[in-house]
C-alpha cells in the first residue's frame, strides 16, 4: 500500500507542532470560495506524483521502492502596497516548514528519507494589497 495518504497527515503533523508556526493556519486543501484569504495557510496540493520500482529481483516477492512528492503551498496577504514584506514573510514561513521537516527526515519512520527540495515563490497584487505564495516539493523515498 502506497506511503502517500499517511506521509501528507503526517507532514500536517510536523507543521502544526512546529512553535514558529503556530499562529499560521494549516489545512488539507486550498480556502474554498469566500473564504479569509488574508491570513497565512499552509495546505497541501491535490496533485501528488508517485513512482514505485522493485527493489529485488523478483517481482511479486522483493520489496518496492516508492517515490513520491508531496506539495505544500504556504500563502500570506498583506494590505497595502509593500510587496517585499510579503514575499519575504513567504520565505520566512517557508524556511520554518522546512526546519520542522528537518527535525524528522523520516516522517516519524513512515519513509526512508523526505526532503524540501525545490520553491517556487510568486506574488500577486489584489485589490487592497499583495499576496503572495510559496509552492514546496517535499520529495520521499519509501519502501512498501
Amino acid at each position: 500500500m502506497s506511503k502517500v495518504p499517511e506521509a501528507e497527515d503526517r507532514l500536517l503533523v510536523l507543521v502544526d507542532a512546529w512553535p514558529a508556526l503556530a499562529q499560521v493556519r494549516t489545512s488539507y486543501s486550498p480556502p474554498t470560495e469566500g473564504a479569509d484569504y488574508a491570513r497565512e495557510l499552509i495546505y497541501l496540493v491535490s496533485e501528488t506524483p508517485q513512482e514505485e520500482k522493485w527493489i529485488g529481483l523478483r517481482p511479486g516477492q522483493a520489496p518496492r521502492e516508492e517515490e513520491f512528492v508531496l506539495g505544500l503551498v504556504i500563502t500570506a496577504y498583506r494590505p497595502g502596497d509593500d510587496q517585499r514584506a510579503v514575499k519575504h514573510r513567504v520565505w520566512e514561513l517557508r524556511d520554518e516548514v522546512a526546519a520542522a521537516q528537518r527535525q524528522d527526515p523520516t516522517l516519524g519512520d513512515l519513509v526512508l528519507s523526505a526532503h524540501v527540495a525545490r520553491t517556487l515563490v510568486s506574488s500577486e497584487y489584489f485589490d487592497t494589497g499583495w499576496g503572495a505564495r510559496a509552492t514546496l516539493e517535499v520529495v520521499c523515498k519509501a519502501r512498501v
